[in-house]
């Protein structure tokens, strides 16, 4: 399991720019104790940028404070590696083409959350697609079960989830037989 978080609003105890925008109270980030507790439990603690930034921006100083200045403020907090970051946001807007070099270059992988499914290439995956939050319950079904994901196109490679290049995980494959 992997949590993504913002290095800076966790050691300033502010609030995501997003619930200040939306008016919602209550939702205090974790502290760094809870943090490293966290991470002392195995549970994987990947960058988020140190303010929720947007990575859609051009600006490599800008990026670069935000991308890599909380890998290290994480790193220096957790006093371990930090190989994962995920773009807040997550659609193509929020990650220029800077943020996503910049991205490779300082992690191990980054995510994103515009959808779709991971195809491994020939060489080593570094971009992964994260999923979204359903928006209700009918469509976190639909996505346990994979079905969002059925009709990927061979031609592009072999999905990585719930369907895998065996065709294990899809539903079509255990009712071929009764249609033969």
């Amino acid at each position: 399991m992997a949590l993504f978080v913002c290095s800076r609003l966790i050691a300033e105890n502010r609030p995501f720019p997003h619930d200040v925008r939306d008016r919602r109270e209550g939702f205090s980030p974790l502290t760094p104790e809870e943090v490293r507790a966290l991470a002392v439990q195995d549970i994987t603690i990947g960058s988020h940028t140190r303010t929720h930034f947007d990575c859609g921006t051009r600006d490599r100083d800008q990026l670069m404070g935000e991308i890599v200045g909380s890998r290290q403020d994480l790193e220096a907090m957790l006093d371990r590696e930090v190989r994962y970051f995920a773009f807040p946001g997550g659609h193509r807007e929020n990650m220029s083409r800077e943020a996503m070099a910049i991205a490779s270059s300082a992690y191990r992988h980054h995510f994103s959350a515009h959808g779709g499914v991971n195809i491994v290439p020939a060489g080593a995956l570094r971009h992964l697609r994260r999923v979204s939050w359903p928006s209700s319950l009918w469509e976190l079904e639909l996505a346990l079960q994979g079905v969002l994901e059925m009709d990927e196109p061979a031609s592009r490679g072999a999905p990585v989830g719930p369907i895998g290049p065996s065709g294990a995980g899809d539903p079509r494959a255990s009712r071929a037989h009764e249609t033969a």
